[in-house]
């Protein structure tokens, strides 16, 4: 295809000044010739690459390199081959310093860096330039632009308002509770807050943050380690309950496991139950032993006791019951 004339150094364009062709920096867009469609920064919007990027005189141009694989790109290259599309646009970034006025009156952009360039439907130079303005990268519109334009002057005194104005511009407006959750009340106006202010509280909140954090961290393990001395007073005091409670005959020792369980989960209901159930009781522990000075003195005593408890005191007393026999 023909080559585009991409831009045009000696037509003043819709924003009131000229490009200086031989300023313009091309380091970005030479190791990216992106070819976008109305200057769209998507990747849908990417519809080929630049070729042949050369100079002639004051004119930038470039030749198309259509994406043919891509339906929207396909759609747009056969309006430019059948000559319905012919004009292209540049994108750049700029600085306000780089903005002066020339001896014939008019304001002239000296120096620039190109990072796009696209298939539009008005030619660049008529109305379809894009700039990006070097202090944050905005895009700014055409009354934006022409609006600061005015406010310069033609010995630069204007051009130090203007990076005034965008660094103002750089100021955001915050709801009360946001200035509150920052710290900012004292900053607030209706001009918004300055986005240095705005950094230096998030930063302040971020370092409040991850000292809380420590300290969260610090109390955690401490908690963890009295816990663990806790369960283990716990655990000793629970094993003694069980073994008691198994040697006086209270509960079986094939249930220590569960009467555990239960303890360290709910002490005191362990505790309680087991005071409720009665020790074991042998009858040995029952039977009065008179060699002792227990209470069966005579075969009245003896045959008081029920028949279990007087066959296992003949059979621990023999000579007690042969004594009482007579």
């Amino acid at each position: 295809m023909k080559p585009f004339v991409l831009s045009d150094g000696s037509k003043i364009n819709s924003f009131g000044f000229r490009v200086r062709t031989s300023g313009i920096n091309y380091s970005r867009f030479d190791a990216n010739p992106v070819m976008l469609a109305e200057h769209k920064n998507s990747i849908d919007s990417v519809i080929g690459k630049w070729l042949n990027r050369n100079i002639d005189g004051v004119k930038l141009l470039a030749e198309p390199d259509f994406d043919m694989e891509d339906d929207a790109s396909k759609k747009i290259a056969g309006k430019v081959e059948r000559g319905f599309v012919n004009g292209a646009s540049i994108g750049i970034q700029f600085d306000w310093d780089m903005l002066q006025k020339q001896p014939d009156g008019e304001w002239e952009l000296i120096e620039c860096e190109l990072l796009e360039a696209s298939i539009c439907a008005i030619p660049s130079n008529a109305s379809a330039l894009r700039l990006y303005a070097a202090t944050d990268g905005h895009l700014m519109d055409e009354q934006e632009f022409k609006l600061s334009l005015s406010a310069l002057s033609a010995d630069g005194a204007g051009i130090n308002k203007q990076k005034n104005k965008e660094k103002e511009m750089k100021k955001v407006i915050l709801s009360l509770s946001v200035l509150t959750a920052l710290d900012l009340q004292k900053e607030n106006t209706t001009d918004g807050v300055e986005s240095s202010a705005i950094e230096s509280a998030v930063l302040k909140l971020q370092s409040e943050r991850d000292n809380a954090n420590k300290q969260l961290a610090a109390q955690t393990t401490a908690y963890d380690a009295l816990k663990a001395q806790v369960d283990a007073q716990a655990k000793l005091h629970v094993d003694k309950l069980i073994d008691e409670a198994i040697k006086s005959g209270k509960i079986d020792a094939t249930k220590k496991e569960d009467w555990t369980q239960l303890a360290m989960a709910n002490l005191a209901m362990a505790e309680n139950t087991l005071a409720a159930i009665p020790a074991k009781k042998t009858l040995s522990t029952d039977v009065s032993n008179p060699d002792a000075g227990g209470e069966v003195k005579s075969m009245d005593d003896f045959q008081k006791m029920p028949v279990e408890k007087q066959l296992a005191w003949k059979a621990s007393n023999p000579d007690a019951y042969k004594n009482i026999c007579g």
